[in-house]
């Protein structure tokens, strides 16, 4: 019997010994019509599904009316409802059942269009912001632009079903880690999971919110880190979701277009964040390590080192790099962009020197050639006389004789 344990514990210590340190994982396979999962600091794509295909965001629109609002006002600021604002938004659509002349705060208005979706709060927002919904929406494109998102075209504050209104997983990563980095106030409504609003100079009633994003409280979704996170549905939207977490010291970011019911779109976001804190290894290249390339006669050399997530399947022996006269792009072996380095461009040394020793040596073979030819003319023409002077010389010579014989 003892000598039976002594080989089980023998067999499970070597089957952990030998068990690597980052196991592979293998990328999700999701139904959804795209997605992308964004490191939120560096902006590294660590997974991506028809990233550049248009899409409609549906309700996760406003995060960036949102974000717009936290950006622009304070949060005590007074929002009054509109019969604009109001009549613009269908009554069978997400709504608080805000009244004409009803006034919320900001902070309040806020949590309605984050946490309940509220249609006729986020409209409400943008006429506070700008004036009125159609300028408001020219500051979405805007922001969208300063992101980075150039495929997103926005036509409403809230998502409502129009031709118009569009993005890509892609884009709307860039957006959401833009408005992440760039605000905790409106990190602080991202996260928000219960809001009440309080009676009101039109409710007497208190309204009380908890956020549709059920990966955000205790559900049976529920994921340990989410921080943020707004979902969305149209019929040709279908359903979506934005959703950022943080935790190990990674803030990830996660986008999911067309999803076909609530039970995928949050099992698969779920798969691609367990994906992004377990399939890769953090790593570090240095310039150094890189080392400098010639290219077209010119010395590229990478400046500084580079930050990014590898696959756990991948070694730095696996990276690949592209040397331009800006930069130091690096790839995995399949080809994806994992980081950039900018570059400082030098002359290549080598060849101008070997270029200027052949200019000495050219020079000097025509000075010699020419020296040569000034020597031959010198000695042609030192024979020439002397020739000529012995000619003289024996024509003197029988003149002489002549004169004799005379």
């Amino acid at each position: 019997m003892k000598r039976f344990f002594c080989t089980v514990w023998t067999a499970v210590f070597l089957s952990l010994l030998f068990v690597p340190a980052h196991a592979e994982i293998e990328a999700p396979q999701i139904t959804s019509k795209s997605a992308v999962v964004m490191d939120a600091a560096s902006g590294q794509i660590l997974f991506e599904k028809a990233k550049d295909e248009k899409v409609y965001p549906a309700s996760i629109t406003k995060i960036v009316t949102v974000y717009l609002a936290a950006k622009n006002c304070d949060k005590s600021e007074k929002v009054t409802g509109s019969r604009a604002a109001i009549d613009s938004v269908p009554k069978d659509s997400s709504n608080i059942a805000l009244d004409y002349g009803e006034v919320l705060t900001v902070e309040q208005a806020c949590a309605a269009a984050m946490l309940m979706s509220a249609n006729d709060a986020a409209n409400a927002l943008g006429e506070h912001v700008s004036g009125s919904n159609d300028e408001f929406v020219k500051l979405m494109n805007t922001t969208a632009q300063l992101f980075g998102a150039n495929a997103t075209h926005f036509a409403n504050t809230n998502g409502l079903p129009d031709e118009n209104h569009y993005t890509t997983a892609q884009d709307f990563a860039k957006i959401t880690r833009g408005m992440v980095n760039d605000s905790k106030e409106f990190l602080r409504y991202f996260g928000m999971v219960n809001y009440t609003i309080p009676k009101t100079n039109k409710k007497a009633e208190p309204r009380n919110f908890v956020a549709k994003h059920r990966m955000m409280h205790m559900d049976k979704y529920k994921y340990l880190g989410v921080a943020g996170g707004k979902t969305g549905y149209t019929t040709q939207a279908e359903h979506t979701a934005v959703t950022y977490a943080k935790k190990d010291g990674k803030e990830i970011i996660v986008v999911v277009f067309g999803a076909k019911n609530l039970g995928v779109l949050y099992n698969e976001t779920r798969d691609l964040l367990e994906y992004a804190y377990n399939g890769f290894t953090p790593v570090t290249v240095t310039a150094e390590e890189i080392g400098s390339r010639e290219v077209d006669g010119k010395v590229i050399s990478p400046v500084g080192k580079a930050s990014f997530y590898l696959l756990n399947s991948y070694t730095k022996a696996d990276l690949e790099y592209k040397f331009s006269d800006k930069n130091v792009i690096i790839c995995d072996k399949q080809g994806n962009v994992l980081s950039t380095l900018s570059a400082s461009v030098t002359e290549d040394t080598g060849a101008k020197s070997g270029g200027k020793i052949l200019l000495k040596i050219g020079i000097g073979v025509l000075i010699a050639l020419i020296l040569f030819g000034l020597w031959s003319f010198k000695d042609r023409t030192r024979r020439k006389r002397k020739v000529r002077k012995m000619k003289r010389r024996r024509i003197m010579e029988e003149e002489q004789k002549e004169t004799v014989k005379r």
